[in-house]
């Protein structure tokens, strides 16, 4: 039974005397190699590579839109990464001019003193 579920969705090619099942999404590669849909003439058959084939392709488009995604993601994260530098060296330049700041007073006070 799990064999026939494995199978199910097959389609048969011929070359050379040869027959084997092969995936609707690999007819065409088949094809290119020399191989011929057993049925090519049911409709059901060519349909079922057709649907397949468009699934592949709406596979590979979504598929592409993530990548998009994810390039888009990353250069914001750079951005990110790039403004927190900066910011962290503001701040100990900030810190160190308060700290300088804060040692001109007590000199100016003890020199007051």
């Amino acid at each position: 039974m799990a064999k026939d579920k494995h199978d199910a969705g097959l389609v048969e090619m011929h070359k050379d005397g040869e027959s084997i099942e092969v995936h609707p999404t690999a007819v065409r590669s088949h094809e290119i190699a020399g191989w011929t849909l057993a049925d090519a003439d049911d409709e059901s058959v060519v349909a079922a590579v057709a649907r397949r084939a468009a699934d592949v392709d709406a596979a590979r488009l979504q598929a592409e839109q993530h990548l998009a995604a994810v390039d888009s993601a990353r250069e914001e994260v750079e951005s990110l990464r790039s403004e927190n530098a900066s910011l962290k060296a503001r701040l100990a330049d900030a810190e160190a001019e308060a700290h300088r700041q804060g040692e001109a007073r007590e000199r100016a006070v003890a020199d007051a003193a």
